[in-house]
């Protein structure tokens, strides 16, 4: 999966249609009815009032926002390792 920020600073993922990333709401919420994220009698309550469109589109964004930060820091970290570890291997200069 490849996760990119657009021009406008949105997030989106490289090859899918309409730049959707992940599963798309209806999925999830799909998943919800078929009890495999709550129980049955909690469902009904659960689509109405936290598992809304809003909110699952919502939670996605922020989702992939904290993925696609955490990888950013990830790529960064060996550069910044690799030429402090140079540095501390260069002799000292006369001040």
């Amino acid at each position: 999966m490849v996760v990119r920020r657009d021009g406008a600073g949105q997030l989106s993922q490289a090859g899918r249609p309409g730049g959707q990333p992940g599963l798309a709401v209806e999925d999830l919420q799909e998943r919800l009815r078929t009890g495999k994220i709550y129980a049955a009698d909690k469902v009904p309550w659960a689509l109405e009032h936290f598992f809304t469109e809003e909110n699952l589109t919502h939670l996605r964004e922020l989702a992939l926002r904290e993925v696609a930060e955490s990888v950013e820091r990830q790529q960064l970290r060996p550069h910044a390792i690799g030429s402090a570890a140079r540095a501390s291997s260069r002799p000292p200069t006369a001040a």
